[in-house]
C-alpha cells in the first residue's frame, strides 16, 4: 500500500473514534429519554490521538457497546423523537439511517484511497477512473 494512502487512513481513525463515541451517547437519549441531544464538531475535541493498539481496541468496545445498544431498539423507538442541537426535531429512524450512512461514507473513502495506486498504475486504462482520483492525486 502507498505510504500517503495509509498515513491518510490513519488519520481518519481518530475521527471514526470520536464519532463512534458520540453515536454511542446518542442512543440513550433519543431511544429512553426522547432528550436533546448534542451535534458533533470535531474541532471541539481538541488534538486527534495517534492510532494505536490501544485506540483501535476501545473504538471496538464501543461499536460493540452500540451493537448491544441497538439491539435494544424496538419498532416503536424507531418513531421516538429528540431535539438536536443542529437539526431540531429527529426520529430514531433518522438518527439510524444518518450513522449507517457516516459509517458507508468512511468505508466509501478507504475504498477510494485504496485505489488509488492502482489508478496510477493503470496507463491508458487511467481515463475510466478520473471520476474516482482523489484530491492531488491526479499527477
Amino acid at each position: 500500500m502507498d505510504a500517503d494512502i495509509a498515513a491518510a487512513l490513519l488519520l481518519e481513525i481518530p475521527n471514526e473514534f470520536d464519532q463512534t463515541a458520540v453515536e454511542h451517547r446518542r442512543i440513550g437519549p433519543i431511544a429512553v429519554k426522547g432528550q436533546p441531544f448534542p451535534g458533533f464538531n470535531p474541532a471541539e475535541h481538541g488534538p486527534q490521538q495517534a492510532p494505536t493498539i490501544a485506540l483501535a481496541e476501545e473504538f471496538s468496545r464501543l461499536r460493540q457497546e452500540n451493537l448491544a445498544l441497538l439491539a435494544q431498539v424496538t419498532t416503536a423507538d424507531l418513531d421516538r423523537r429528540a431535539r438536536h442541537a443542529e437539526y431540531g426535531m429527529v426520529s430514531m429512524r433518522e438518527f439510524l439511517h444518518h450513522w449507517v450512512g457516516h459509517d458507508l461514507m468512511h468505508t466509501v473513502q478507504a475504498e477510494r484511497a485504496l485505489l488509488q495506486p492502482c489508478i496510477r498504475g493503470s496507463g491508458p486504462w487511467r481515463v475510466n477512473y478520473t471520476d474516482h482520483l482523489a484530491t492531488g492525486a491526479e499527477g
